[in-house]
């Protein structure tokens, strides 16, 4: 049976490589970015299996953090993993309180990506 995965960071690094391997597998993943376009080969390679969003920690009126939050409250069982680059504490803080499967920080040494799981 897919699952659906939320995965902030997509573009690039462990993010997007995160991405393909669910998309690959038959997952369904609702992936964010900052770069409009970054993902359009997936997009025509997996199609509606792909839903992309353009979201960032910082955007005016609902940022990175409020709107994961307002997935995860109205889809509570959706598999989080959050790839970002801020390491703000009270940032942190708001993204662990979303209660993600997984959060990685991108400038730390990285874990097996199997290590996230749904």
């Amino acid at each position: 049976m897919s699952k659906t995965w939320f995965i902030t960071g997509t573009s690039s690094g462990f993010g997007r490589l995160l991405t393909e391997m669910l998309l690959a597998r038959g997952d369904r993943v609702v992936g964010t970015l900052r770069q409009p376009g970054a993902l359009e080969d997936l997009r025509t390679r997996y199609g509606d299996a792909l839903d992309v969003v353009i979201m960032d920690l910082v955007l005016p009126g609902m940022d990175g953090v409020a709107a994961t939050r307002e997935v995860k409250r109205r889809v509570p069982k959706l598999g989080v993993v959050v790839f970002t680059v801020h390491d703000r504490p009270r940032d942190v803080l708001d993204i662990i309180r979303i209660g993600p499967r997984h959060l990685r920080p991108t400038r730390e040494s990285q874990r097996p990506i199997a290590e996230c799981r749904p």
